[in-house]
């Protein structure tokens, strides 16, 4: 099963009411739960997204909070996007939203770390061997002495 990075709870609890216009499609002033749910999904897949080319998925718990901090941050701008605000490129949920990504972007490339977080080892997982080249020829040069 996939891990989710962050709950509505926590979604709420950063952006507060932001949160409730921006995941309300019935109308009663509240988030609906399975819009916010869906987005939440959909923003870990993304997240993973770039984690699994350095990390072993899913991460173990507790997800580290910078995570969660990323999956909130994508969460309102894929919600605002759903619920038709514009999102011009000078919008603070824009701007914030690609500086998640970039983060995540340094993460996949080891230009940042989630701390304790093991990284799998690279490669193949085969041996290889490597040559200093070669200390004997076929047919060693011959001494100027006769």
């Amino acid at each position: 099963m996939a891990t989710v990075y962050a709950t509505a709870a926590d979604l709420s609890a950063r952006f507060g009411a932001d949160i409730d216009q921006l995941a309300d499609r019935d109308g009663d002033g509240l988030a609906d739960t399975e819009v916010v749910a869906a987005v939440l999904a959909d923003v870990s897949a993304e997240i993973d997204g770039y984690l699994a080319v350095r990390y072993q998925l899913p991460l173990a718990a507790p997800v580290p909070l910078l995570l969660g901090r990323v999956a909130c941050v994508l969460a309102r701008e894929r919600l605002a996007y759903q619920a038709g605000v514009e999102l011009g490129p000078d919008a603070a949920i824009r701007r914030e939203a690609e500086a998640a990504r970039r983060l995540l972007a340094d993460l996949a490339a080891g230009r940042a770390s989630l701390g304790t977080v093991p990284a799998p080892a690279t490669g193949t997982g085969r041996v290889q061997m490597v040559s200093g080249g070669r200390d004997w020829a076929r047919n060693p040069p011959t001494s100027g002495a006769a």
